[in-house]
């Protein structure tokens, strides 16, 4: 580590950043935390990701989230539906992340998988922008990323704070169960 900062000092030939870099040496917690930083930064600008699979819809306005959670199925969903054999909708999972969320984009493919597995008895599983839709998850008291909510009937029966695989199944299986 010393030497790729023996080589930033040689290049810039200043004395105020060989100082700098004589400082970062001689207090290495320092650069464990530039270290931090930086790789939060690089984090934050990787795109957020996409599937090519599951039974995941997006919320694009209030109308749809509203559908969303009292069951109520888009036409392509529908038409979807009646291919797969799927059962009439019971349960609605919503998803509320924010692209610049680790956590939210570590979600992604194991949500697909969810809605894939719980397709078959009728679960809707929907994801909703936070930042897109500010009125609808500071609507339904949305403080956290990623947070899922479990609606049955057009009521909120669970509500999942942060990202847990195990957390989420239960909370859909007892919310088919009720």
């Amino acid at each position: 580590m010393s030497s790729i900062l023996d080589k930033v000092a040689a290049v810039f030939d200043n004395q105020t950043i060989t100082n700098a870099i004589a400082y970062i040496k001689q207090n290495p917690v320092i650069m464990v935390v530039i270290f931090m930083v930086v790789k939060r930064i690089v984090a934050s600008k990787q795109p957020f990701p996409t599937v090519d699979y599951g039974h995941v819809e997006t919320v694009d306005s209030l109308e749809t989230f509203t559908a969303a959670i009292n069951q109520k199925t888009s036409a392509r969903r529908a038409q979807k539906s009646k291919k797969d054999d799927a059962p009439s909708p019971t349960v609605t999972v919503v998803d509320f992340y924010a692209t610049w969320c680790p956590p939210c984009k570590a979600a992604v493919p194991v949500f697909a998988r969810m809605s894939e597995d719980f397709h078959p008895r009728g679960v809707l599983f929907y994801k909703c922008d936070v930042d897109q839709h500010k009125p609808i998850s500071s609507g339904v008291g949305v403080q956290a990323m990623p947070t899922f909510k479990i609606y049955k009937n057009g009521e909120c029966v669970e509500t999942v704070q942060g990202f847990s695989e195990a957390k989420i199944r239960e909370a859909i299986e007892t919310s088919l169960k009720e």
